[in-house]
């Protein structure tokens, strides 16, 4: 009935080796190993800089018939790197049964990652966050510590264990050997304040190898701590771009990357997340600008940044029950490559474009020391040069001109010692980007007159009392300057030709040889003169970027260019009018347990469900109001002796993960009195126990068909059959039912809501100093309506089974219908 799944086996290193060498015919991180080291400016490989332009793939998000898809996607886009999670309760969901196999496979995705000559960054945790359930630590630990992420025994001793065994599973596959993995990560954004845990937890990693080297990313005031008698640890930034400069908001900007220049000296500047956003139920899609995106990317580069990443490249989905608390199934919609694994026009060719140029010119980027933020003043601000009364004002350098009138005349060239920038002679000048080479920025100092040493245009250009160039015509006006060596100014009868920048202007560039980023921070479009009379136009907030053809700069780049205007993804449509129906009995439940008060769920279910019965004795007309725990929702259904509560999990949440959070109902109120009777909890409902959502368990139950109407649908499931379209991916509309699961051909495709999303606010947040980074989308709309199905899941010859589990009744207004349900098929 559907399409058989290869098993994906553990490729040993030799066969790694071969796999790729055949395949790949060369392999730049193949089975000989690399010298892999780094400073400052960044990672070299075999002594060879690299610029790292790398892209986030969750392989537990992602089936493994698509691994090799997106990885493809990665390198079209102009990436080679990617990283990775290991989600902990992924691998060892049953204490001590670790699973490496099918889904699980890791060494297969990173053979995969090699196989396209492609680098990898490994992040371990073993908390990791993701927006993933419980942010990866599995429900058993509950009883094993007091705390997670901290000084606790319990904690530290199966934090170890979890290090040594991935470390173990992949040590062959360093770059230093045979491999592709560059970077392992410990720990995950931490934010504890247990300096001494954080600082255990980095020489356990370093304790198991030092092959390649460890990130930690986020706190750079621990992580810096933690390299003050020794470098052990490289510490990375995650979040948006921020032009900020005096504070340090735990953002990647100018700010953080001279404190981590200033505390960790031979580290380069590493950019671990890039953010895309996850999506919320009842909370409106949030996406990004493409355009300020690529802003923020280009900041990075032009401030010496080496390495940047993208969180994601893409989120694929929160397949059967993977998602923290109230994350959607799909992973960071708004990502390059899409959650329906399609690429996100139009902004995948504009990053494709950047990148491209990224690459190109990644040899003249890094051969160059970080570049210093030169202002450039804009047109509209008149021109930089004046002459004021010389001055030496400056209470720390008395005696001494103030720098604003300091020159550095040296073989003919005159730059200014306040911007860095040098006199230019086009027009009525003004300052520009130094290069000795251009004939407007050579000058000689002949019988008191600065003068170009060569024909401009045909005639020699002079500067004049009032500090504007001009023909040079030898009047009085021309004849007036002397350069004072010891001072470096230069007087006339007027006073001190003087510069001066505007720090507010917003406008500035960053140099490395014959590669320019010109860059306007602020919020109007300015004209600036950046070389050889050569103006730029930079709309705000926005990059430029130039380099250098033999004395013209050329723009090859400019991140205002992406203008998102969605594309629409032509798509075939199938869907059933037969759809029959199945309903849960209240209270049924395959495992049962009874108890003098309620029972945590997930103690219970072990998360393979997300549904669990708490049934009471109750007599007619009471009033049963559940206390639900840890974001569980609670549907209560009286009959008229019994109240049967159905409990749904929802996912255990990621953040503020403590071994006391649970699900399920803690307490219920009967006409506002406890209840203090026998509970009985029963979980595994009949069609799970039945495995109705199967081809094979479909007939063990006794089905009805499907009549439209306003009926209660609470606790039942849906099934019909849909022929699906030939296409390269599929989904499934979801817009005409209400909240529940969904499965296609038993493949559980995750939780489905059709909850409308609340926007609150001009800005999505999070909103960083007044900027906004995510803007709302489909405000009052369900936030995901299309639901993902795996390619290798759909059958084209033959039917395809669509099961749906609707938990409760919707809201009023709301009716559900089957029928209405859409295969997606997209061409």
């Amino acid at each position: 009935k559907k399409k058989k799944k290869k098993m994906l086996t553990r490729p040993t290193p030799l066969q790694l080796c071969i796999f790729v060498l055949v395949v790949a015919g060369h392999l730049t991180t193949g089975c000989e190993g690399k010298n892999f080291t780094y400073d400052s400016r960044s990672v070299m490989i075999n002594g060879e800089r690299v610029l790292m332009l790398s892209g986030a793939v969750h392989y537990s998000r992602v089936v493994p018939e698509d691994w090799e898809k997106v990885i493809l996607y990665a390198k079209q886009l102009g990436l080679n790197t990617i990283q990775t999670y290991v989600m902990w309760n992924y691998h060892e969901a049953t204490e001590g049964s670790w699973r490496w196999d099918g889904n699980r496979n890791l060494r297969a995705f990173l053979s995969i990652v090699a196989k396209h000559n492609m680098y990898a960054t490994v992040r371990i945790g073993p908390y990791v966050c993701a927006e993933y359930y419980y942010g990866g630590i599995p429900l058993w630990m509950r009883e094993k510590t007091k705390c997670y992420r901290c000084s606790d025994e319990g904690w530290e001793t199966n934090m170890k264990r979890v290090l040594s065994t991935v470390v173990t599973e992949i040590q062959d596959l360093l770059v230093v050997k045979s491999g592709p993995v560059v970077l392992l990560q410990v720990e995950n954004e931490y934010n504890g304040g247990d300096s001494s845990y954080l600082e255990w937890a980095v020489d356990t990693a370093r304790n198991l190898t030092t092959d390649v080297p460890w990130i930690l990313c986020h706190d750079l005031q621990m992580c810096t701590a933690i390299n003050k008698q020794t470098e052990k640890v490289l510490c990375t930034i995650n979040g948006f771009w921020m032009d900020e400069y005096t504070k340090d908001y735990h953002q990647p900007s100018p700010k953080w990357m001279q404190d981590n220049i200033n505390g960790n000296p031979k580290s380069p500047l590493i950019w671990t997340e890039d953010q895309g956003w996850f999506n919320q139920w009842g909370v409106a899609q949030r996406v990004r600008v493409s355009s300020d995106q690529l802003y923020g990317m280009a900041r990075w580069f032009a401030f010496g940044g080496s390495w940047h990443n993208f969180y994601m490249l893409t989120g694929g989905n929160n397949y059967g029950l993977q998602s923290g608390g109230t994350v959607t199934t799909a992973y960071a919609q708004d990502t390059v490559v899409d959650y329906l694994l399609m690429k996100h026009e139009p902004r995948f060719s504009c990053y494709q474009r950047f990148f491209e140029v990224m690459g190109n010119m990644s040899s003249m980027l890094l051969s160059h020391p970080i570049s210093p933020r030169i202002p450039l003043t804009p047109l509209s601000a008149g021109c930089p040069l004046t002459v004021s009364s010389c001055s030496d004002s400056d209470p720390a350098h008395p005696g001494v001109l103030d720098v604003s009138q300091q020159w550095v005349f040296n073989n003919g060239s005159i730059r200014s010692s306040l911007t860095g920038m040098c006199l230019e002679a086009w027009g009525a000048g003004g300052l520009a980007v130094c290069n000795e080479s251009l004939p407007a920025q050579n000058f000689v100092l002949s019988g008191g007159s600065i003068r170009t040493r060569d024909r401009i245009q045909n005639e020699y250009r002079c500067l004049n009392e009032t500090a504007r160039f001009e023909t040079c015509n030898g009047g009085p006006k021309q004849a007036v300057w002397a350069y004072n060596t010891s001072e470096h100014g230069f007087s006339s009868g007027k006073g001190c030709l003087t510069a001066s920048q505007q720090q507010n202007s917003g406008c500035d560039y960053h140099l490395y040889g014959g590669l320019a980023f010109l860059s306007n921070t602020g919020d109007a479009t300015e004209t600036v003169m950046f070389s050889e009379g050569q103006h730029f136009t930079l709309v705000n907030q926005s990059v430029t970027i130039a380099v250098l053809n033999g004395s013209v700069w050329t723009k090859i780049y400019s991140t205002d260019e992406c203008v998102d205007k969605p594309v629409e993804k032509p798509m075939k449509t199938s869907k059933s009018s037969q759809w029959k129906t199945f309903r849960e009995t209240p209270g049924y439940g395959a495992v049962k347990h009874t108890s003098k008060h309620p029972l945590e769920q997930l103690n219970i279910t072990n998360n393979d469900s997300d549904y669990m019965w708490y049934t009471i004795a109750t007599t007619p007309n009471t009033s049963v109001k559940p206390a639900m725990i840890g974001g569980s929702i609670g549907y209560t259904h009286t009959t008229a002796n019994e109240t049967h509560i159905l409990s749904c999990a929802m996912g255990l949440a990621n953040t503020g993960v403590a071994p006391t959070m649970g699900k399920g109902v803690e307490s219920a109120s009967i006409n506002n009195t406890t209840y203090a009777g026998t509970w009985v909890m029963s979980s595994t409902l009949e069609g799970e126990e039945k495995q109705i959502f199967n081809f094979s368990g479909s007939g063990a139950v006794s089905w009805s068909a499907f009549t439209p109407g306003r009926a209660s649908t609470a606790y039942t499931w849906y099934q019909a059959e849909v022929q699906a379209e030939v296409g390269h991916e599929y989904a499934l509309d979801l817009s005409s039912m209400w909240k529940g699961v969904a499965f296609v051909n038993g493949f559980h495709l995750g939780r489905y809501w059709m909850i409308p999303g609340a926007c609150s606010g001009a800005c999505a947040p999070p909103v960083k100093s007044g900027h906004c980074y995510m803007h709302w989308n489909n405000c009052g709309k369900p936030t995901q309506t299309l639901y993902h199905i795996p390619s290798s899941v759909v059958s084209t010859s033959g039917p395809n089974l669509i099961t749906l589990f609707e938990e409760t009744t919707p809201d009023t207004g709301v009716d559900v219908d089957p029928t209405s349900v859409l295969l997606l098929s997209f061409q």
